[in-house]
């Protein structure tokens, strides 16, 4: 993971060092957006370890966002994104993480602040406990996500998206989850 960030943080530099730009108000160069919301997440269970029945939950709870990245123009962001949702699963009463890492862009349809805005991402996926950090139960996989978006004031805006996340067992993959989310979020996004 510190290797994917790494290489994001770089790309990022590269895609900024030829323009100067940065917090000018303008959707082109240093791009830094953070954002909190709620969502709602479906996990099916494929064979859970150490039993051989399969269980659906629902959580929710809390969701964060991280990008950093690039204005390439005044319609196209690109960047690195980190999307976790916070949750405490039934089976299990320690705080999980469904979390989305990746490369993401977002396609904003007037040229100045304020309107409609597409995204998309993808990358790495994982669903970690946090308080059980000795035991086997972490799962890791690829995802992506599509969501929608207006920004309703210059660098605020608030955004829905789907991620969909493909799971195996750590260990054991022939343990998988399938991950869906449902995310509603307030986003600074700072250009």
């Amino acid at each position: 993971m510190k290797k994917q960030f790494r290489a994001a943080i770089m790309l990022a530099g590269a895609l900024c060092a030829g323009q100067a730009y940065a917090f000018d108000g303008e959707r082109r160069g240093f791009v830094l957006g953070l954002g909190i919301g709620l969502h709602s997440t479906d996990i099916e269970d494929n064979g859970v370890p150490y039993s051989n029945i399969a269980r659906d939950e629902s959580p929710s709870g809390l969701m964060t966002s991280f990008r950093i990245g690039a204005g390439l123009g005044k319609h196209f962001l690109l960047y690195y994104t980190n999307d976790v949702a916070w949750f405490s699963e039934k089976a299990e009463d320690n705080l999980t993480i469904a979390a989305l890492t990746g490369i993401g862009g977002a396609y904003y349809f007037k040229p100045q602040p304020g309107g409609p805005y597409l995204n998309a991402a993808f990358g790495w996926a994982g669903r970690v406990e946090l308080a059980d950090s000795l035991t086997d139960k972490d799962y890791t996989g690829t995802g992506f996500s599509l969501g929608v978006g207006y920004e309703f004031r210059k660098w605020l805006s608030v955004e829905a998206r789907y991620v969909d996340m493909s799971l195996e067992h750590e260990t054991f993959d022939v343990f998988t989850k399938d991950v869906s989310s449902l995310q509603l979020t307030f986003q600074a996004t700072f250009y």
